[in-house]
């Protein structure tokens, strides 16, 4: 749902309900999130830090 809203501006009503934290402007959470290489090494940041923190 956040890859079709946020690259191809295919925006249903309550997409973004639908995905959740995944559909916030300005966070690189996944693929959808991803437009150059520094968008791509944010959401590898954020992917990193989220399995750190779920080890601890």
């Amino acid at each position: 749902m956040a890859l079709l809203a946020k690259q191809l501006r295919v925006r249903p009503p309550g997409w973004e309900a639908a995905a959740g934290g995944y559909a916030e402007e300005g966070t690189f959470r996944s693929v959808a999130d991803v437009q150059d290489r520094q968008s791509l090494a944010k959401v590898r940041a954020f992917k990193k830090a989220q399995k750190a923190s779920a080890k601890t």
